[in-house]
């Protein structure tokens, strides 16, 4: 499902919740398990690639989205950092105010959680350097951008 806020409805995410969205969630069920950084990694690109701007939503209970933004600074400093901090409990695309993720999100959850924004480099930071559940299988990953890739055009 993908959550609308007051926004028209997008062609293109007709393809993502009735092609793509099925396709990740028969492929890869627990993608929200410590996939959902990587999903929205690659459709981030991709609807860049396509010229559209897409937003990285971060959703955090554990430390705030500054506590995480003021760390990412630091690493990009040099500085010491915490990996974990990175991380975050999950993360989600927002296109002109439509909010989706690999899978359908609970909602309810959604709400209950601090909400920001990272920048493409900050996700990928945290991909690298964070600390992430390992139900999520990092060599899924390649197959997850080649389906991205497909199912967004």
């Amino acid at each position: 499902m993908i959550f609308v806020k007051k926004s028209k409805p997008l062609p293109i995410l007709e393809q993502i919740e009735k092609r793509l969205i099925p396709k990740i969630a028969k492929c890869y069920p627990t993608i929200n398990r410590g996939g959902c950084g990587i999903f929205t990694y690659y459709c981030y690109k991709r609807l860049v690639e396509l010229g559209y701007k897409p937003k990285i939503l971060v959703l955090s209970n554990n430390k705030t989205i500054k506590s995480k933004i003021k760390n990412y600074l630091n690493v990009v400093k040099g500085k010491e950092y915490d990996a974990h901090n990175l991380s975050a409990t999950h993360f989600m695309i927002s296109l002109k105010g439509h909010i989706f993720d690999g899978k359908n999100y609970d909602e309810m959850e959604f709400h209950t959680m601090e909400q920001g924004y990272y920048k493409p480099e900050m996700l990928r930071a945290a991909l690298e350097k964070g600390d992430w559940n390992s139900t999520w299988n990092k060599k899924h990953s390649p197959k997850l951008k080649q389906l991205i890739n497909e199912y967004i055009c």
